[in-house]
């Protein structure tokens, strides 16, 4: 969906730059686990920072777009919470939130980040400017 997005806005500005039959494009993939290999579904993409426009002789070239502005970050951003918020709705996926949401979070990771230090051999307490460690 925010690919969706971005590749919207990026048509837009290339038809505007007189560009109108440009293509996007973009690597984009899941990853299901965080830094101590515990369950972080979370997405990753690279969005290169213009598009592909077909030549007469059916070559390819990058034509670089200008920078989005706040403003159309801020459109794409609205748009993908909307998008995303009417399909959760729609499946029923939405739920009251716990009366601290965010202490809950904070707390499961403070204990997973214990718990891999623990496993790895580690002595001392968890301190919150130590560097974490790396395997």
């Amino acid at each position: 969906m925010l690919a969706q997005e971005v590749f919207g806005w990026q048509r837009r500005e290339a038809r505007q730059a007189g560009l109108p039959h440009g293509k996007a494009g973009a690597v984009l993939f899941t990853q299901r686990f965080g830094s101590t290999l515990n369950v972080n579904v979370h997405h990753h993409s690279v969005v290169p920072d213009g598009i592909f426009v077909e030549n007469d002789d059916a070559s390819v070239r990058f034509e670089k777009l200008p920078a989005p502005r706040v403003e159309d970050l801020e459109r794409i951003l609205r748009r993908v919470v909307r998008r995303t918020m009417a399909i959760l709705s729609k499946r029923h996926l939405l739920e009251a939130e716990p009366e601290d949401a965010l202490g809950t979070l904070q707390a499961e990771a403070v204990q997973t980040a214990w718990l891999a230090r623990a496993k790895a051999g580690a002595t001392s307490s968890l301190m919150l400017d130590e560097p974490f460690p790396s395997w």
